[in-house]
């Protein structure tokens, strides 16, 4: 998973890069123990930014390129500033050209040379092949934890995040996890039973799909929730794809955090934007930074306590 920071000297303790399991589709990486005085982990949580290789392309009359160079604008503007960013898939516009993320390389510059470290998920706009290629990763794909995804852990001293890939099929909405993905999900948990774990992915959960009904979520939304509702140190699920920016509650008290687009909404009214979270031994801490600093949910504030 690509993932870019500076020479030591530009990085903060918490930026700096331990431990990395290279293998193009999954990568495990561990930072160093924060300092006392420096605070709880800061992610920047970004999802849906639909970028495409034109800068004046626009979609449901947003501009997609000023859409993520405002929100990237913002992010530098965050003091203390965060120590990850991550794109939480649809990274491009639809079909994951190259163009698309040679503008997103651009795009997120700024955040890369400010020694933040960014990392990608794969969304159902996205192709997998042309997004390594295009970031230069290696095709050591026979050699990955999860064979044909990219899957990444980052581990903080506050919380594990799990970066995982439900892309299904390039342009299609349905999202999967996939049998190997949940194998070896399963099992890390199992092995690491320590800090919370925070699960990223893409795709909408969708519980109780029945036959022949439209997925337009995660397909297999039933079998991942039961593997993470019996991990108790699991707390959250962060999301992106349906442009709604939510948090509510699985029954088994997993929290499900929907994250805002950067790019356009769905419903008139709604924001889009990112959310700064923070993490710590007892919850969550999230606060929507909107596009329009006039919209009644800028800076909007949720605490969210671990099941």
């Amino acid at each position: 998973m690509p993932l870019f920071c500076p020479p030591p000297s530009g990085c903060s303790r918490r930026r700096f890069l331990a431990t990395t399991l290279l293998g193009g589709t999954a990568v495990s990486l561990r930072v160093a123990a924060a300092q006392a005085d420096e605070g709880p982990t800061r992610v920047a949580l970004l999802a849906d930014t639909h970028i495409d290789k034109d800068p004046a392309r626009k979609l449901r009359g947003v501009n997609l390129t000023r859409h993520l160079e405002g929100v990237a604008s913002d992010v530098l503007t965050v003091a203390p500033a965060p120590d990850h960013l991550l794109i939480n898939g649809d990274c491009a516009v639809s079909k994951g050209l190259a163009g698309d993320y040679a503008q997103l390389q651009e795009l997120v510059g700024p955040i890369s040379q400010a020694g933040i470290p960014v990392h990608y998920l794969m969304g159902n706009h996205d192709d997998r092949d042309v997004f390594l290629k295009s970031f230069n990763e290696r095709p050591e794909v026979t050699n990955s934890l999860v064979d044909h995804k990219l899957v990444e852990v980052l581990e903080t001293p506050e919380a594990n995040w799990i970066f995982l890939d439900t892309l299904m099929e390039v342009d299609v909405v349905t999202g999967e996890v996939g049998d190997a993905q949940l194998r070896w999900l399963d099992g890390w948990l199992e092995g690491n039973p320590g800090r919370p774990v925070i699960i990223v992915m893409h795709h909408t959960p969708q519980f109780g799909i029945e036959p022949g009904a439209k997925v337009f979520g995660v397909k297999d939304t039933d079998p991942l929730f039961a593997i993470l509702a019996k991990h108790g140190h699991v707390k959250a699920v962060v999301y992106g794809h349906s442009h709604t920016w939510r948090t509510s509650r699985h029954e088994s008290g997993l929290h499900l955090i929907n994250l805002p687009p950067v790019a356009y909404v769905f419903k008139e009214g709604f924001p889009s934007g990112w959310v700064l979270a923070e993490a710590d031994a007892t919850g969550i801490s999230l606060t929507l930074r909107s596009l329009d600093a006039a919209h009644p949910q800028h800076l909007e504030e949720k605490r969210l306590a671990w099941r």
